[in-house]
């Protein structure tokens, strides 16, 4: 038993001296970073650097992250504002407003016979143009007349009147006065000859064989109204009654162009 005991503490002593002396290696827990640095392979290789160099790489890389993420934002951002929808282009074009007509400055109709004027004021009264509306008095002198010559009597003049009717002519006066047209038939006066030769035309074809032309000066006093700032929905009664009005010629009050209205 001693013996046991004797060489066992000569074996302990002996591995604490071998311990010791580094034969074992360092076993301690609180070894400095010099003595590991020896401890590690192709210690040759190695290189120690200061603490803000080592750390440089890390903050560069950091700010690399940074960089890229925002760039990734501002890249999103992007996208997301082409894909936002246009306003302008969303937008409804605005309702252009309707253009009104302009209102007429000044329009004449005439020339009505004496014996029509009570029945187209009343018609005009409608518009309610007050003030905007006045009457003329147009003189007229015509040259050319269409006649039958005198049938002797007011007994020929009625017979011939008869026969017209029965063909459909009903435009045309017995002349009384004292001359030698007295129990004539007058068919119509007109301005110019040609115009007279195209009524006596339009007659011969409905079966007037007798008619002809004179030329005759018969003044004859007719009127016209002026309408002046006609408006649009002035303009759209006017429409709506002229086609009751007897036949009248349309005419500008500055030019005094006619256009004849049936």
């Amino acid at each position: 038993m001693l013996r046991f005991l004797f060489w066992l503490l000569v074996a302990a002593n002996a591995g604490l001296a071998a311990f010791q002396m580094g034969w074992l290696g360092h076993w301690t827990l609180d070894t400095r970073e010099p003595e590991r640095l020896k401890q590690q392979h192709h210690v040759n290789l190695l290189k120690q650097v200061a603490a803000s160099a080592a750390t440089a790489p890390a903050a560069d890389s950091a700010d690399a992250d940074a960089a890229k993420t925002e760039g990734e934002g501002e890249k999103k951002a992007d996208a997301k504002a082409d894909t936002k929808p246009d306003a302008k282009a969303d937008a409804k074009p605005e309702a252009k407003a309707e253009k009104k007509p302009e209102p007429i400055a000044c329009m004449e109709i005439g020339n009505f016979q004496q014996t029509d004027l009570a029945k187209v004021e009343e018609k005009l009264r409608t518009l309610g143009l007050g003030d905007r509306q006045s009457r003329v008095n147009i003189s007229e002198t015509a040259t050319h007349m269409v006649y039958i010559p005198s049938q002797g009597s007011k007994e020929g003049a009625d017979k011939k009147v008869g026969e017209l009717k029965r063909i459909g002519v009903g435009d045309y006066f017995v002349i009384q006065d004292q001359s030698a047209l007295k129990w004539g038939i007058s068919l119509g006066v007109f301005k110019t000859e040609e115009a007279a030769k195209q009524h006596l035309a339009q007659l011969n074809n409905k079966g007037v064989r007798t008619a002809r032309i004179m030329p005759r000066a018969v003044s004859s006093t007719r009127f016209a109204f002026q309408f002046r700032q006609v408006s649009a929905d002035e303009q759209a009664k006017w429409e709506s009654i002229k086609a009751s009005l007897p036949a009248f010629d349309t005419r500008s009050c500055q030019d005094n162009k006619t256009t004849r209205q049936q």
